[in-house]
């Protein structure tokens, strides 16, 4: 559901969390267009942080779901104010407290975002770290 405080939500667990399970991995990006770009591509072991802080009930669900790798993918904003770039850390740094390092890798997008890319630069980037 997505009614509420979005600190909340766990979007779109009730759509891939087996797959997320599944595959014991998990990207985490800023946006549902983000994910979009991603699920298009057939990627679909995805979560949508939906803007820069990672909830804490994210956190819990990754928790249950034991994962073995967590790739925070937020945008990459150096050209600009880097708040994604800072905000991935600080999400690195609050999954350390509860995961391996590592289980854990910040890997960003190779445009500012997953929208931004083609479908042929998002593969390559999910091929080149898997």
């Amino acid at each position: 559901k997505l009614i509420g405080d979005k600190s909340q939500w766990k979007y779109p667990m009730f759509l891939n969390h087996e797959i997320i399970k599944k595959e014991k991995k998990v990207i985490i990006v800023e946006s549902i267009g983000d994910m979009l770009a991603l699920w298009d591509c057939g990627i679909k072991n995805v979560a949508v942080s939906f803007g820069l802080d990672l909830s804490s009930a994210l956190v819990s669900l990754f928790m249950k779901f034991d994962l073995e790798k967590i790739i925070i993918s937020f945008n990459n904003d150096s050209e600009n104010n880097n708040a994604g770039n800072r905000a991935a850390k600080k999400a690195e740094n609050k999954l350390l407290k509860h995961f391996d390092p590592h289980q854990i890798r910040v890997i960003l997008p190779t445009h500012n975002d997953f929208g931004e890319m083609s479908r042929e630069e998002i593969l390559d980037w999910a091929k080149s770290h898997e």
